[in-house]
């Protein structure tokens, strides 16, 4: 069993202090350094604006300032676990996604047109014809992750939640062949919040999607593939099983694959370079803190 040795955590964590943005420094010290949450959540609120979403790059591929749907569920990744009960924070994120809900869709679209005018990868460009980015080819990425969100802390809500979630399930039961593993990983982190019954009618759907989408080649996992845990990272996730048989494998590309104590994302933007630069400085500072929280999960950082 291979395990990574307890000083590349100090490594990564002198890399993040002095090359990344603050809530980064703080987040790798909640996690690995009995730090504080209340540290989190401060920096976490700079992200946040008037209208309860997030932005200003919080989501590092694209640096709109303005408030977004995407940017918004990843502070809400933040928040679930930091295990923040009753707070503003929360209530403003949750009214800012029930007003951004679009009855049309019916759901929530990724990012606003304004997107195009502050530096992002060419993923997230705006298409003013279509009305909306390659993202939102996938129903699901965001609105599946955001309904589970909304169910979370439906005691804020205003939307009919379950009238949403019936269409989200007719919607993944009508896939035939998945196209997007983004799409996917949204509707295993809805699953935990829905009900039983819920659960039921997308379990087998979703254990299909994953065993079409997923990688288990490590010769490949150096491109951008869908790895067993970027599915699913917990042994406590109701879905665990269906990466459990690839978790030593995956536990061991990643020791193998740490250098100086972090791990760098394995695509680039091609644009807008000095930005891309700075953004590429916190996806590792992402990637670094994910990986370590997961070796972390399976007992494989050394002790001492």
């Amino acid at each position: 069993m291979k395990k990574i040795k307890r000083d590349n955590l100090d490594q990564a964590y002198q890399y993040i202090k002095g090359n990344c943005e603050d809530l980064y420094k703080c987040l790798f010290r909640y996690y690995f350094f009995n730090g504080s949450s209340s540290n989190v959540l401060e920096e976490l609120k700079k992200y946040q604006n008037e209208d309860g979403g997030f932005g200003h790059g919080l989501e590092p591929d694209f640096l709109l300032p303005l408030s977004s749907p995407m940017s918004t569920t990843i502070a809400f990744q933040i928040l679930n676990d930091l295990e923040v009960g009753d707070s503003e924070i929360i209530e403003k994120a949750v009214n800012y996604l029930d007003k951004s809900f679009d009855e049309n869709r019916p759901g929530w679209w990724s990012v606003p047109q304004e997107v195009n005018d502050y530096p992002h990868a060419p993923w997230w460009n705006y298409d003013l014809n279509e009305k909306c980015t390659v993202i939102d080819h996938s129903w699901g990425n965001p609105s599946a992750e955001i309904l589970g969100i909304l169910f979370k802390y439906r005691k804020y809500k205003v939307l009919n939640l379950e009238k949403i979630l019936d269409f989200a399930v007719e919607y993944l039961l009508n896939i035939k062949k998945f196209k997007s593993e983004h799409e996917l990983y949204c509707y295993i982190r809805m699953y935990p919040q829905i009900s039983h019954q819920g659960q039921l009618k997308i379990r087998k759907k979703i254990s299909e999607g994953i065993k079409q989408l997923i990688c288990l080649d490590p010769e490949k996992w150096n491109n951008y593939v869908p790895r067993p845990f970027d599915f699913i990272q917990s042994k406590i996730h109701p879905l665990f099983s269906e990466i459990e048989d690839f978790v030593d494998l995956n536990c061991n590309y990643l020791v193998d694959k740490n250098e100086d104590g972090i791990w760098q994302p394995n695509w680039k933007w091609n644009t807008y370079e000095n930005d891309w630069k700075k953004s590429k400085k916190n996806w590792t500072a992402i990637l670094t803190i994910k990986y370590y929280q997961i070796l972390a999960e399976f007992r494989r950082i050394e002790r001492t």
